[in-house]
């Protein structure tokens, strides 16, 4: 009987972080639609993450076993689903972070741009939306990144430790080549989105 009422425990507390995501910090002000958040909110529906200048949230979503912090001025759409999460920057930029590198996780685990797809592994980058010139950096600081052309899923690159990569608009519409930075240029990537606020 002990043992059927700790295994009911353990199944309600996993299904209870199933799908969600949580703000696990929050700086400045930071929308879901039109609602502002608060530190500890649970998000469950679908919508837009919207951050004000000045503003992050870093976002914690237990079952991609990751956590997105949100940049000032950024749009993000959340859509957790149990069969397919769509995480898309809309605008903006956003720090993904992750350690887990189960193969069950990593087809789960992707985030979109306008123009680019990119399938997370274990792993630590920097991702920059520009929605007004169709535009999508990302700069990895850890761990390893598919980036891929939404137009044409054959333009991939795997994405490494230090790497830089662009496409759209300045950048063209093939992913071009890969460039690695120097130490100095990372760190100030870094900075742009701390890990914690």
């Amino acid at each position: 009987m002990k043992t059927i009422l700790i295994s009911t425990l353990l199944l309600f507390s996993i299904n209870s972080l199933a799908n969600v995501a949580i703000i696990e910090q929050l700086r400045g002000q930071v929308f879901l639609g039109t609602a502002k958040l608060k530190e500890k909110a649970r998000i469950k529906q679908a919508g837009v993450l919207r951050s004000e200048s000045g503003s992050f949230a870093k976002i914690h979503i237990p079952h991609m076993a990751s956590t997105i912090v949100l940049g000032p001025n950024s749009k993000l759409e959340l859509k957790l689903n149990k069969k397919n999460n769509q995480l898309t920057l809309t605008d903006g930029l956003a720090r993904w972070i992750s350690n887990n590198t189960k193969p069950s996780l990593k087809s789960k685990r992707s985030i979109s741009t306008e123009s680019a797809v990119m399938g997370v592994r274990g792993t630590d980058f920097l991702l920059v939306a520009n929605t007004l010139l169709k535009e999508t950096e990302i700069v990895m600081f850890e761990g390893q990144v598919d980036f891929k052309n939404r137009a044409d899923p054959s333009d991939a690159r795997l994405l490494e430790k230090n790497q830089w990569g662009g496409l759209g608009g300045r950048f063209g519409g093939e992913i071009g080549k890969v460039l690695t930075l120097p130490p100095n240029i990372i760190e100030a990537f870094k900075g742009k989105i701390p890990k914690n606020l």
